[in-house]
């Protein structure tokens, strides 16, 4: 039976963090293209995994076996408009487990220790995003308790639905109350957020 410690990750593991974040966002990216990274993003995650060590409200653990990175779970406080009553809770950004330790409780272990950090933050709610067609991450989340609670719908726009010159005048002069669904995963200090929480055990 394999063993399998879960640490918090610091500066030392950029490079775990980096090559697990990218191969998280490779299998998303697979499931739907707009997940896809931009150029450079290695070098935003480096500083976010920086930044997550000076803050309260995020935290990137690893799962290690025989000293090796083998998956990860980032966590954090999200905090919402102050136009809703219901403001605060604990969001998995991100849950992935390498492809040959899939089946195991590696998946298991990490969202155990998430739940942990979320109560010790006094949270009493986890939210999460999957992509429709991850089949394999809800059934994982299902298990764990989750259940749907809203729908992201999308549809691609056209010149024929949108002229640009409108879309800057309107960005410009309206203030924008954004509904409470994913968002990107924010680099810079400020409320983030999935990230496609795809990763699958």
């Amino acid at each position: 039976m394999h063993a399998f410690a879960i640490i918090g990750a610091t500066p030392s593991d950029t490079a775990d963090v980096v090559r697990l974040f990218g191969a998280l966002h490779r299998h998303n990216a697979s499931l739907d293209p707009r997940f896809e990274l931009a150029a450079g993003w290695e070098r935003l995650v480096q500083e976010y995994l920086l930044q997550s060590q000076e803050s309260q409200d995020s935290a990137w653990l690893l799962a290690q076996h025989d000293g090796c990175a083998i998956g990860f779970v980032l966590v954090e406080v999200h905090t919402e408009s102050p136009l809703y009553r219901y403001r605060r809770w604990a969001e998995i950004v991100g849950l992935y487990v390498e492809p040959e330790y899939r089946g195991s409780n590696v998946a298991q272990l990490l969202m155990e220790h998430a739940y942990a950090w979320a109560v010790q933050h006094n949270l009493r709610v986890m939210q999460l995003y999957v992509t429709a067609s991850n089949d394999q991450a809800q059934r994982f989340y299902a298990k764990q308790g989750f259940e749907t609670r809203q729908l992201i719908l999308r549809r691609t726009l056209t010149t024929a639905d949108v002229q640009p010159e409108d879309v800057v005048e309107h960005a410009q002069h309206r203030l924008h109350f954004s509904e409470r669904g994913a968002r990107p995963l924010d680099m810079h200090g400020h409320s983030h957020a999935p990230s496609e929480s795809g990763g699958s055990d």
